[in-house]
């Protein structure tokens, strides 16, 4: 599920009121170092206009006065100029420069954050420098950016004098920021913080904020592959949710928990879930989102075989709105998957194809996105590293250096003994700097090592999905339209062609299947070549007549196989069954799979008539015993009774 930009939504007057109460943790009139110029403790005559301009603002703010409420602004920023008020004219830039951004006049709202920064720089208001920062990072010309990233790091650093709703703020901005760029454990930990100081707060917004963080919860679990707890997270927030006086919250925990049971093939729950997804969309939103309950839906109905149910909403999501180009989420993949299984059952054979084309386009945009994070993540952990490397060496600078002014100085009054001492010391220091730098370059080749071993299992992953996202779904297209074809033709020699290009392209598609398999890190282990055995076992035996029998008795299905060896394993398999099917006349086939002691074993055996001599020295059967070798394994082979054959493999060196 992509993740979703939220911003955690304050009026502007709301905002202000709350800053002025907020005001004693930045206010300057204990600090000298600052000019004496800066008045922020008012009397109370001035209280009282100031107030009184507040109210202003609020009042059109709630009435969706934006004239009104840009006067009062005006206002609001005259009165602090003329009595130099300069914290409180620095809020008032920070907070009309938002409003501006609301209005969709960013070129103006960037003078005003500008004019917010000149005050804290000109004046040298440091207290002020976290609020700075967190209104550069959420401007629209850094948000989504690694600059706003800096921006969020560098108000972490000093959270002192940030009001409590500007530290949510930061905290769920940053879980956010993570979660986006994958790093799901740090997302956590800042979501964590965030629901702290919600729980906190004291206003209408505080349950809507909780759920959203609860779904800020969700997102990681699901990006840690956890989807029980991801799914314990969900249901909380929906029953926190449901228990509240007005039943208020966030639409997209509807969407999640309709996500989730269509997942688990729970049709009704996720229809009921879509359903109230669809309310709140229309009760909140006026944009694109509103179309989206229909898409969802639709794909429900399409799983559902209930066809022309899914078309009817199909046709009123088109009625109603745009989904072919900067729809939100991964809701055009949806739309056009969808479109696509309701023209294929009609026999719409070119709305069908241009659907499926539409969804291979968006997978490929979407797979070079991920592509680009997952390089951006590798590039930061090598900068990391390297500024690591310079940190040390620097430091090791920094501590002779001091170490030989240490050693000068002393050295007038007790020039003998230091002179032993630091000949003592520097010997050690020499020892201690030498295991030092050994220990360094130790951990930049294992570094070095871990990089190189994550590159190549991207580059595996990259071969993987562009021959499944590219060749696959062509020889898809290719097949179905030949389907198509043979149906309707009526010349027996164009089926009997298109019967052999139906056949060949199975065949290819199988064969992509395995590769796509073995090349996929993800199947590295003993769990995912015991369930591919038994898949094409049971795939290709049933269209034989012979009965499989499949026994598994495994102590640990987690043990690591690496692509390569899982491929030899496997053909070496799929190399027997063949034999037994061709030349055995067999009718029932055993095959058990068991580990002792870290050696997998696998035995095969059917009640056939066993194999011709010249077949067992074939170059088959050879292969299988070379293939098995190169894993420092052993093949055994009995003629009796039926063939059969026992491989043991040992795990820790397969």
């Amino acid at each position: 599920m992509p993740v979703k930009r939220h911003i955690f939504q304050v009026t502007a007057p709301a905002l202000l009121l709350t800053l002025i109460l907020g005001l004693q943790h930045c206010n300057p009139a204990n600090k000298p170092e600052l000019s004496n110029e800066i008045h922020d403790i008012m009397p109370p005559a001035d209280s009282v206009k100031w107030m009184a301009i507040v109210t202003k603002v609020d009042n059109a703010g709630s009435k969706g006065d934006i004239k009104g409420e840009r006067i009062a602004l005006d206002e609001a920023v005259t009165f602090c100029k003329e009595n130099r008020y300069h914290i409180y004219l620095f809020q008032v830039y920070n907070i009309y420069s938002q409003r501006l951004y609301s209005f969709g006049e960013i070129e103006k709202g960037n003078r005003y954050l500008d004019s917010a920064a000149w005050v804290v720089r000109h004046f040298n208001i440091h207290q002020l420098q976290g609020q700075l920062n967190l209104a550069f990072a959420a401007s629209p010309r850094n948000v989504g950016t690694d600059s706003a990233l800096f921006y969020y790091k560098a108000a972490l650093e000093d959270t002192t004098w940030l009001p409590d709703v500007y530290k949510r703020i930061l905290y769920a901005n940053l879980s956010r920021t993570y979660i986006t760029k994958a790093y799901y454990k740090e997302a956590k930990q800042y979501a964590t913080k965030a629901l702290e100081l919600i729980r906190q707060e004291h206003f209408d917004n505080r349950l809507p904020n909780e759920i959203h963080m609860y779904q800020y919860f969700y997102l990681c679990e699901m990006g840690l592959k956890d989807t029980t707890a991801a799914f314990t997270i969900l249901s909380k927030a929906y029953r926190i949710m449901m228990d509240s006086l007005d039943g208020k919250g966030d639409e997209t925990i509807y969407r999640s928990m309709g996500d989730y049971y269509f997942a688990k093939n729970n049709f009704d729950s996720a229809l009921f879930f879509y359903n109230g997804y669809e309310k709140r969309i229309a009760d909140t939103r006026t944009d694109k989102m509103q179309i989206i309950p229909y898409v969802l839906k639709a794909k429900v109905y399409a799983k559902m075989k209930d066809f022309a149910r899914a078309e009817q909403l199909l046709h009123f999501a088109d009625s109603h709105g745009d989904l072919s180009a900067d729809a939100p989420g991964n809701s055009q993949d949806e739309y056009y998957e969808t479109k696509y299984e309701v023209s294929k059952h009609k026999g719409d054979l070119l709305t069908a194809l241009s659907s499926l084309e539409a969804v291979r386009k968006i997978e490929k945009e979407t797979h070079r996105e991920e592509k680009s994070v997952a390089l951006a993540a590798l590039e930061e952990k090598i900068t990391q590293a390297r500024a690591e490397k310079t940190i040390a060496e620097k430091e090791q600078k920094i501590d002779e250096q001091k170490l030989y002014t240490a050693g000068f100085a002393i050295a007038a009054f007790f020039i003998a003994i230091i002179g032993l001492l630091l000949y003592m010391n520097q010997r050690r220091k020499k020892l201690l700097e030498t295991q030092r730098i050994k220990a360094l370059e130790q951990q930049v080749i294992i570094e070095k090592a871990t990089l190189k071993m994550q590159a190549e299992n991207e580059e595996r992953k990259r071969i993987s999905k562009e021959i499944h996202d590219d060749i696959g779904p062509a020889l898809t297209t290719l097949n179905m339209a030949a389907n198509m074809i043979t149906l309707s033709g009526d010349n027996d020699s164009q089926k009997q062609v298109m019967s052999l290009i139906i056949q060949n392209t199975r065949s290819i598609n199988n064969q992509i299947n395995e590769i796509v398999w073995s090349l996929n890190s993800n199947n590295d282990n003993v769990q995912s070549l015991v369930a591919y055995i038994r898949k094409f076992a049971g795939s290709f035996l049933q269209t034989t007549g012979i009965q499989l029998v499949f026994q598994s008795d495994l102590n640990d299905q987690r043990n690591m196989l690496e692509g390569y060896k899982r491929r030899n394993i496997y053909h070496s398999v799929k190399e027997i069954l063949n034999n037994a099917v061709k030349y055995s006349s067999a009718s029932l086939i055993n095959i058990d799979i068991a580990n002792r002691e870290n050696v997998l074993f696998f035995s095969i055996h059917d009640n056939g008539s066993g194999l011709p001599e010249n077949i067992i020295h074939g170059n088959g059967l050879r292969n299988i015993q070379e293939n098995i070798a190169k894993l420092n394994g052993d093949v055994l082979w009995e003629n009796k009774n039926g063939l059969s054959v026992t491989m043991s493999i040992p795990i820790a060196d397969a």
